[in-house]
């Protein structure tokens, strides 16, 4: 649900020569994902940490980690209670060398509020920014 509506939200701003898709973490599309020139990544917290199939595709890209070097990338974590997996979700983007957008959007459950709307919104302009620069 809070994945469905980041990408609803990032529509909203993306200029019309962008195109932008959403994957899910069992059939990720690995040579798309490459050629990506922003990721938003995201988790269910299991225990603290993220999701099995999120950490496989990170443990799978970890040799290709030059190729996503500098790329602009936010996450976001749903949780029942603490959402510690934000802290493992900026170990993984760091491993990756990313360029991390911060705060990682950190939701309990499905309660998606008018402020974390607004943290998306801004996450979503600070990485439309960092990609038009760079092109």
């Amino acid at each position: 649900m809070l994945a469905k509506r980041i990408f609803d939200i990032f529509r909203e701003f993306i200029p019309n020569d962008f195109t932008i898709s959403m994957m899910d973490a069992t059939t990720m599309d690995t040579a798309k994902l490459q050629k990506a020139n922003g990721l938003i990544i995201g988790s269910p917290d299991y225990f603290g940490y993220v999701s099995g199939y999120i950490k496989i595709f990170f443990d799978d890209m970890y040799s290709e980690r030059s190729v996503f070097k500098g790329r602009p990338v936010f996450g976001f974590i749903t949780h029942g209670g603490k959402g510690n997996a934000q802290k493992s979700l900026l170990q993984l983007f760091s491993s990756m060398k990313f360029q991390i957008i911060e705060p990682v959007i950190s939701v309990t459950m499905d309660k998606i509020n008018s402020k974390i709307e607004g943290q998306i919104q801004k996450n979503c302009l600070k990485m439309l920014k960092i990609i038009q620069k760079k092109s």
